[in-house]
């Protein structure tokens, strides 16, 4: 390890710390960098979709420029503590949260962004950041501590090599979102066409007076279109760290996503849990509790379906393609959050949730959506597991490349 050095973040980077705002400032205004977007990513993305109301002196003091890295500086746990993400660019006007750091580089010549943005995810600085960790109510991680943390920096040039390796597997991962992206946005727009506007390749559907739907169309119950399966009300006696069986709770059901990484695991299955509340890579689950209707696609083996998340299978003659843009449309999301119940929280029940409307196509019109949405739904599961490859391979080679074991030099 010719030549790498350790250095105090405060040596190259100065520390500001972001906005914080009351909720109706959001909606409107300016970009704006949000504790998720940090934690989620490794670099900012492309576009930051959340906006806020921040006058000129907030913008340009709180300002997000290329080289910049972010910090999640307090949160409920360690793991979330310290996360980090990297700006790649100039962000005009945007802003950053006051849940994070921003640290600025102080010359800009002598640190590849691209590395840093990788090897503040790699294990060794996860390590220190959680040695460094405050950890009463919420982890934090204030200033000082940020300034006693380390970076173990080799020369510019192999910054370069090592950030240019890793970010090869970023471009692709990014290339089969954006496919992901555009295959969603097809099939929603292509159900929202045929079955809210009854429109089918331009030309508007013939209406029957009486159901107010087009000739030869119904109205059916959710669950006879699907049966909906509720999750397992696992102990949590019985977990263990890394076991062969991952538990998908409603932190994995995000809107149109699925978080693949679990908290809790089993070494077995427990005997009374159902084949049905085993998940496989297609199955569409949805979130009873909290942010309730979100709707996902499962990808990955070995997890199982815990409580207050349920996972929807096509009934005969329907298709998961058709399932699974039915939760998706914006007006099923708006229905089950009205008939939603809870104080602290909102609750879905199955039973309700099963009473719901929806529009059901004649057989050769279900039959043409079905071929439609079923080739996209596979290609996004297909895509999703090409991408979790690629951040596994990612990742062994991420440490590797950080403490100096593999040569890159020669």
């Amino acid at each position: 390890m010719r030549g790498w050095k350790e250095v105090l973040f405060t040596d190259h980077y100065e520390i500001s710390s972001g906005l914080s705002k009351p909720a109706t400032e959001f909606g409107f205004g300016y970009p704006f960098l949000s504790f998720k977007n940090v934690f989620e990513n490794y670099f900012i993305p492309e576009d930051l979709n959340q906006l806020v109301n921040a006058n000129e002196k907030e913008r340009k003091s709180c300002s997000i420029k290329k080289g910049d890295i972010f910090l999640t500086r307090t949160s409920e746990t360690k793991e979330e503590l310290g996360m980090s993400c990297v700006a790649l660019n100039d962000y005009e006007n945007a802003t950053f949260n006051g849940f994070t750091k921003r640290l600025r580089p102080k010359t800009k010549n002598e640190i590849d962004p691209y590395f840093i943005g990788f090897y503040l995810r790699s294990p060794k600085f996860r390590s220190d950041i959680s040695a460094f960790a405050n950890l009463i109510t919420r982890a934090s991680l204030n200033n000082d501590a940020i300034g006693r943390l380390k970076l173990f920096l080799p020369p510019l040039n192999i910054q370069e090599k090592i950030g240019s390796i890793l970010f090869s597997y970023n471009r692709l991962i990014e290339n089969n979102l954006k496919r992901i992206k555009l295959l969603e946005e097809v099939a929603q727009r292509t159900y929202e066409e045929w079955f809210v506007k009854f429109r089918i390749n331009g030309e508007q559907l013939a209406i029957d007076e009486m159901t107010g739907l087009p000739v030869g169309w119904e109205r059916k119950k959710l669950n006879q279109v699907a049966n909906i399966i509720s999750g397992f009300p696992f102990k949590s006696s019985d977990y263990i760290e890394n076991g062969c069986y991952k538990i998908v709770t409603i932190k994995n059901v995000q809107d149109g996503y699925f978080v693949p990484n679990t908290t809790d695991s089993l070494i077995e299955i427990p005997s009374k849990v159902k084949k049905e509340q085993e998940l496989n890579t297609g199955d569409i689950i949805l979130s009873l509790t909290g942010n309730v209707g979100r709707t996902c696609l499962v990808y990955g083996d070995n997890y199982l379906l815990n409580q207050r998340v349920a996972k929807l299978i096509a009934k005969e003659n329907f298709s998961f393609g058709f399932v699974y843009a039915t939760m998706r449309n914006q007006k099923m999301l708006t229905t089950l959050e009205n008939i939603s119940n809870g104080a602290a929280q909102q609750n879905l029940s199955p039973n309700n949730m099963g009473n719901v409307d929806v529009v059901c196509p004649d057989e050769n019109t279900l039959s043409k959506f079905n071929d439609i949405s079923d080739s996209s739904i596979k290609m996004i599961c297909k895509l999703y597991l090409q991408n979790q490859k690629l951040k596994e391979s990612r990742d062994i080679l991420l440490p590797k490349l950080m403490n100096g074991t593999l040569n890159i030099e020669s």
